[in-house]
């Protein structure tokens, strides 16, 4: 009998295994719900960072995010800061952003979205940008900026 008990549990535990994982992997919301109780975030490199401001213009939002830091242990001389286009409906076929980044000493600068072909041009780009990267999502255009971030003391000599 302890045999028979014996060998029910290890073909229970055979064919729950499998179950369990499936429901896991399948059901997004349980999966978020694990992940959050854990207090595990993706990094900022990553996500773009905290939203610092968003402008909203009629027919679509502008999300601002804050400056991120490249470097794990120390900063590595660049940032990036990324700015979200969100449509409410559609986007326009080109966009013209006014930009006033903390992070940039020398001023306000435009950007200019080519939301057909992804081409990313500059008004009045200050020298401490060095590139645009835009990337199409589902539903918007992302634009990230990387900012090489100056030594104030290297500058005043």
């Amino acid at each position: 009998m302890t045999k028979i008990r014996s060998i029910l549990g290890y073909l229970w535990a055979m064919l729950a295994t499998p179950i369990v994982i499936l429901s896991l992997a399948t059901s997004d919301n349980l999966g978020r719900l694990l992940v959050k109780s854990t207090g595990i975030k993706i990094a900022p490199f990553f996500t773009g960072g905290e939203i610092a401001c968003t402008i909203d213009h009629g027919t679509y939002k502008t999300h601002i995010h804050e400056s991120v830091t490249f470097g794990i242990i120390k900063n590595m001389g660049e940032s990036s800061i990324q700015v979200y286009f969100e449509p409410a409906a559609a986007l326009p076929e080109i966009i013209r952003e006014e930009l006033d980044l903390p992070d940039v000493s020398s001023g306000k600068f435009f950007i200019i979205l080519d939301t057909r072909t992804g081409n990313v041009e500059y008004e009045n780009k200050p020298d401490t940008v060095t590139d645009f990267k835009a990337s199409k999502f589902k539903n918007g255009w992302a634009v990230r900026i990387k900012i090489e971030v100056r030594n104030q003391k290297t500058e005043a000599r």
